[in-house]
């Protein structure tokens, strides 16, 4: 059984793939390909994810 987040993110996933890597998005200065890495990065990486907060960690999670 697939939850509500799943559908979304698979729904995500679909239009990402379509719109390429290198369309523009909503978020000024952010390609699709930036958008898809931030979504990964959150869901997958939460110790990388902090890199956005912490400015001390934000070498740490552009290497990630």
């Amino acid at each position: 059984m697939s939850t509500h987040a799943t559908r979304e993110r698979l729904l995500l996933a679909d239009l990402l793939e379509a719109a390429g890597p290198d369309a523009p998005t909503l978020c000024e200065g952010w390609l699709t390909r930036d958008l898809a890495a931030h979504v990964v990065v959150r869901e997958r990486r939460p110790d990388a994810a902090a890199g956005s907060l912490v400015p001390v960690l934000r070498d740490r999670a552009e290497r990630v």
